[in-house]
């Protein structure tokens, strides 16, 4: 799903009202319709790892956030799965 535009603040509200989540220059959601919890959040947390790696590699500056409003979050993306964790790369 791709949605044009500024959503810098929604997605600062989205995530507990975290100003680094303005101010990023991408944020990744992930989500995730597989019916098993804990397999789900164990692949969140394998690629959560890949991305530091990957960014710490690169000296790109990035950080996960584990606190969000479920439901606005599931609402504002136009799911009904799993949000699963949220990562911002920031600028």
């Amino acid at each position: 799903m791709e949605k044009a535009g500024d959503f810098s603040h929604k997605v600062t509200d989205l995530c507990l009202n975290q100003a680094f989540a303005r101010d990023s220059a991408v944020i990744l959601f992930f989500i995730s319709n597989y019916k098993n919890y804990l397999t789900v959040i164990q692949f969140a947390s394998f690629l959560g790892q890949s991305m530091y790696l990957f960014n710490s590699y690169w000296n790109i500056q990035c950080s996960g956030i584990g606190a969000f409003y479920d439901d606005e979050n599931q609402e504002f993306l136009e799911i009904k799965t799993y949000f699963m964790y949220a990562m911002v790369i920031e600028k």
